[in-house]
């Protein structure tokens, strides 16, 4: 083994070529003959060192046999375990020698020397070595090698991750779009609830408007005739162009609601037989709610057959029929009538005298008449209408029809009543001022007149103060307090009856001011 202590030494060949000899100073000439690397020779650093460093060796002469031996026959250290033992010594001990790139040194050895041609490596500390991997080591593991992808598999990979790609960039498209069009959606929907809660609070505010006038109420009305009516020859025939013309004309919006004012209708049995008979519908828009008290619009307008019926004969054919008692029709007509409606409709009996025909009846025929007209009402519980001429009849028609389509806004105009709207200042100072102003009170209801109120104040309530005691007694009932008044004089040797005295009592004690009292 080569010791620390080996050095170079320059002899003199035989052939005259100088060469640096390695001695070892504890066994004397180690028999190695080292040639210095070209760069060794031309820097001119030969110096010693204290350990030699091996990279390799080369055997020429014995072809690659990596054992060496020393002039003294000892076999040397395998260049790789050699170069590992240098580098390990050269871990704690310094090197010094000349400075010179690590390259692979050159062996030549001979029979009786063996040359080795080694660099010179400057001194380096122990981080600086570079470590020597020879691929022997027992401890280290081969790296391992990725294998590598069938090329088909590799395809489908590929156009798996594309499509896969490609549907998620597609799926957040659609999502977008989808967001977009419900984002549209809410803004459309919300847009059209605000506009029908406009629409809705403009339709309630058009219901709501006060109706005074009663030829606003005539594009909800239509007169049905029977098909006799509008074909036989008669008065009426000829009015009825003047009826439509007059209803279209006292309101422009008549046709607003209805396709037009004047129709047919057939009536049913047992009202079969009856010709001559007129009714009135009603185009139902809206309906009043007495828990808010206002108008209220229906879910879809239907038409509503009102509570009065007409019946029309003319003057000449009744005092036909008054002169021969065994064709007398009109009686029949009402009787059929009443039974098939009930009392609680009205009955209308119009009389035509168009033509003068009147003149032309004798005194005795138009007492008959009269006498007879009475028996109608009485007995049938109908109202009596004349017409004197053609424009009379179309005024009493008009009047019907207005009249008819303002009674559910009339009733409610009734039940707010004006508190003393007449009086005045100077009626209430003085002694009498208050009976004077509980008196106005009183006419202020409906159907209460003047003689009811005198009555009232003077003999049975002389006071607000006592009517209102009256009706707060304990032993009075809801049905004692509503016939309280009855039986007051009304003047006309007339006495008030219970629908004027409920009213009354509720105008008085009622505790809804929205109450329809005109009933």
């Amino acid at each position: 083994m080569l010791s620390a202590s080996a050095s170079f030494k320059s002899i003199t060949r035989e052939n005259g070529a100088e060469v640096n000899k390695l001695t070892d100073s504890d066994d004397g000439d180690s028999g190695i003959q080292v040639l210095p690397t070209p760069k060794a020779k031309r820097l001119g650093q030969t110096g010693g060192f204290e350990a030699p460093v091996f990279a390799c060796l080369d055997d020429e002469q014995d072809g690659g046999n990596t054992e060496l031996e020393d002039s003294d026959g000892d076999s040397l250290p395998d260049p790789a375990n050699a170069s590992q033992a240098i580098l390990n010594h050269n871990r704690h001990k310094s090197v010094s020698c000349a400075a010179s790139p690590l390259s692979t040194p050159h062996v030549r050895r001979s029979a009786s020397t063996t040359s080795v041609s080694i660099p010179c490596v400057k001194r380096k500390s122990t981080r600086d070595i570079p470590h020597f991997d020879d691929g022997d080591d027992a401890h280290s593991s081969p790296k391992k090698k990725r294998a590598k992808k069938d090329p088909v598999q590799a395809r489908l990979e590929k156009e798996a991750k594309a499509r896969s790609k490609q549907a998620s960039a597609e799926e957040k498209k659609r999502n977008k779009a989808e967001a977009v069009q419900r984002k549209k959606l809410e803004k459309a929907e919300e847009k059209e609830r605000k506009d029908a809660e406009r629409a809705k609070e403009k339709e309630s505010k058009v219901l709501n408007k006060l109706v005074s006038s009663r030829n606003d109420t005539l594009k909800d009305m239509t007169i049905e005739f029977t098909p006799a009516l509008l074909q036989n020859p008669s008065p009426l025939l000829n009015a009825i162009p003047k009826i439509r013309a007059r209803i279209l004309e006292e309101n422009k919006e008549a046709n607003a609601t209805i396709s037009s004012p004047i129709t047919t209708f057939h009536p049913e049995p047992p009202l079969a037989n009856i010709l001559n008979l007129v009714r009135w519908k009603r185009r139902i828009v809206s309906k009043y709610d007495d828990n808010e008290k206002e108008w209220k619009p229906v879910e879809e307008a239907y038409d509503r057959i009102e509570g009065s019926w007409l019946l029309y004969w003319t003057l000449k054919d009744l005092a036909s029929q008054v002169q021969n008692p065994g064709t007398e029709q009109i009686s029949k007509s009402l009787a059929a009538l009443r039974a098939h409606l009930g009392s609680r409709y009205q009955l209308f009996l119009l009389i035509d005298h168009s033509g003068n025909q009147w003149s032309k009846l004798s005194q005795d025929v138009r007492n008959q008449v009269e006498a007879h007209l009475v028996t109608l009402q009485v007995e049938h519980n109908c109202f009596v209408i004349r017409a004197q001429d053609s424009e009379d009849l179309v005024r009493r028609f008009f009047d019907l029809t207005a009249d008819l389509g303002f009674k559910p806004h009339k009733l409610i105009e009734r039940s707010h009543l004006a508190f003393c709207s007449k009086i005045k200042k100077s009626d209430a100072i003085g002694i009498n001022g208050s009976a004077k102003i509980y008196h106005r009170m009183l006419q202020q209801i409906y159907r209460v007149t003047d003689p009811i109120a005198d009555n009232i104040t003077k003999d049975t309530c002389p006071t607000l103060r006592s009517l209102l005691e009256a009706y707060e007694q304990p032993q009075m009932t809801a049905r004692r307090r509503d016939n309280l008044l009855v039986g007051v004089e009304m003047g006309n040797n007339r006495k008030v009856g219970s629908a004027i005295s409920s009213r009354i009592a509720a105008v008085f004690t009622g505790e809804d001011s929205l109450s329809l009292v005109g009933k």
